[in-house]
């Protein structure tokens, strides 16, 4: 594995669980810096091969096919923006309200609630305590 490998693997192994930081280096005008980095957020990732063992463990995995029509690739930016914006919006609202952990998240155990807790966090109220 070469080194960028090894340093976005631990970019994405310590991202899945909140307090978690990464030590960067910056370079500054007085020599180098470390500063430590917030990791904790969703991630998507893809692949045509398995990830190593410690990143599958804290994912959720989607197996994919191969589509069947043409997808669009060009990107309506102003679409893009006001998404981004209602998405922003959407975070700030749902996640500020320091919601309880539901039933159906306190019956998981160890890994696996810690990878659905923040997905629960943000699922609307009426689909939170569902099995």
């Amino acid at each position: 594995m070469i080194k960028d490998q090894r340093e976005i693997l631990y970019l994405l192994n310590s991202g899945y669980r909140k307090g978690f930081r990464a030590a960067r280096t910056e370079e500054t005008k007085s020599g180098f810096k470390i500063r430590a980095l917030d990791t904790f957020g969703f991630k998507a990732l893809s692949g045509t091969k398995d990830f190593v063992e410690t990143l599958k463990s804290r994912c959720i995995t989607f197996n994919m096919s191969q589509a069947t029509r043409p997808v669009r690739t060009i990107i309506d930016e102003k679409k893009a923006e006001e998404l981004r914006r209602k998405l922003l919006a959407f975070r700030f609202k749902t996640l500020s309200k320091g919601q309880e952990t539901p039933e159906a998240v306190k019956e998981l155990k160890g890994r696996l609630r810690e990878l659905f807790k923040p997905l629960v966090a943000v699922a609307p109220p009426t689909e939170q305590q569902k099995p």
